[in-house]
């Protein structure tokens, strides 16, 4: 048998199952040379596959390379690294039909496709070579489903676009006076030189200020020194939309006060 091979214990239950990999993207999937866990809505082709195996009643046989039934989870052999264009179904459910036994269940959305709570669902993790429990197969992929005996099984479409990670977006004033991009969750740090002050103030709605004081380099030749060189002022942004900071300068409250301007910097934040 040409699989590459690794025994697992699922609790009463022993089966042999390739070590395979499928990485999680929408629409297309690229998936790693060699064995894959593979799956994916009707018409999709895996014609760059060397190997395709479906797995029913407890055997393994050759699979089409095109995609008839999207419930059916397949083993598909990739000679080097494959993109593979997923079919488009974003239908809300679909139910599957479940043997008793250990069932391979293909994903048959152009997404994630979630397992309602409780099931068994197992997927290889090639990365950490071992079966992860999971709450819902990856996009292009598919999972073992134990069944203690002939039922259905529906699984829910679910998106795989994802929001942007936050970031520290580190900006400088007057430097860079702005506009300011950033997204919600995204932390926007200013920093304002020491030798012209500001006091900096934002609309809570969409800016909330997580800290701010003075920051600088250290020197260490014999003892440490640190020299602080700027303000810095830190905002997490919470909601999207068009906002402003208002940044007046300290010297207005001396005595005369200063001639300079307050100054508003825009800072537009996205989803």
């Amino acid at each position: 048998m040409r699989y590459v091979t690794a025994l697992v214990v699922l609790g009463t239950a022993l089966f042999v199952a390739p070590a395979a990999h499928a990485q999680n993207a929408f629409i297309t999937v690229t998936y790693s040379a060699g064995w894959n866990m593979v799956g994916g809505p009707a018409a999709t082709t895996f014609s760059g596959a060397t190997g395709l195996d479906i797995y029913s009643n407890g055997a393994y046989s050759p699979a089409p390379a095109i995609v008839t039934n999207p419930c059916a989870g397949m083993w598909a052999y990739f000679p080097g690294p494959t993109a593979v264009a997923l079919a488009t179904s974003t239908v809300p459910s679909v139910t599957c039909p479940l043997a008793g036994g250990w069932n391979l269940i293909g994903n048959p959305f152009s997404g994630s496709a979630l397992v309602p709570a409780g099931t068994i669902a197992y997927y290889w993790n090639a990365d950490a070579a071992r079966y992860d429990l999971v709450t819902s197969i990856p996009a292009g992929g598919s999972a073992w489903i134990y069944s203690t005996g002939v039922a259905t099984i529906t699984l829910q479409f679910f998106s795989v676009a994802q929001p942007p990670v936050p970031a520290l977006i580190t900006d400088s004033f007057p430097t860079n006076p702005g506009p300011y991009t950033v997204h919600v969750g995204d932390a926007l740090r200013l920093l304002i030189p020491l030798t012209n002050p500001y006091d900096v103030v934002a609309n809570p709605r969409f800016l909330i200020l997580e800290g701010a004081g003075e920051t600088g380099d250290m020197t260490c030749l014999g003892t440490c020194v640190i020299n602080l060189l700027d303000q810095f002022y830190t905002f997490r942004a919470i909601a999207s939309g068009a906002t402003t900071l208002t940044l007046t300068p300290r010297c207005l409250q001396s005595s005369p006060p200063c001639g300079e301007p307050t100054a508003t910097v825009t800072v537009n934040i996205l989803p």
